[in-house]
């Protein structure tokens, strides 16, 4: 059996801010998601734009205060619009 990571999706305009669609983590511990997003500093971007953001953890929309740890996988989507 492997090792769980956390994995983070980035979808849209928020790849485009981080250079990535996907990113693999190791967590020592589980963490609130804002703590994790604004440690970070490659996700720098995402946390700036955290106002706007929607994100979800296994699929269901939660807000920055969800606890996520290693097996979690985290979607970061930015506003949709359409017309």
């Amino acid at each position: 059996m492997g090792v769980k990571t956390l994995k983070l999706l980035f979808f849209a305009q928020c790849a485009d801010w981080i250079k990535k669609r996907e990113m693999e983590l190791s967590l020592e511990k589980p963490t609130c998601l804002k703590n994790l997003v604004g440690s970070l500093p490659d996700l720098s971007p995402i946390f700036e734009h955290a106002d706007i953001l929607r994100v979800s953890v296994n699929r269901e929309f939660t807000d920055w205060n969800a606890e996520v740890k290693n097996g979690d996988e985290v979607a970061f989507l930015p506003p949709v619009s359409g017309g």
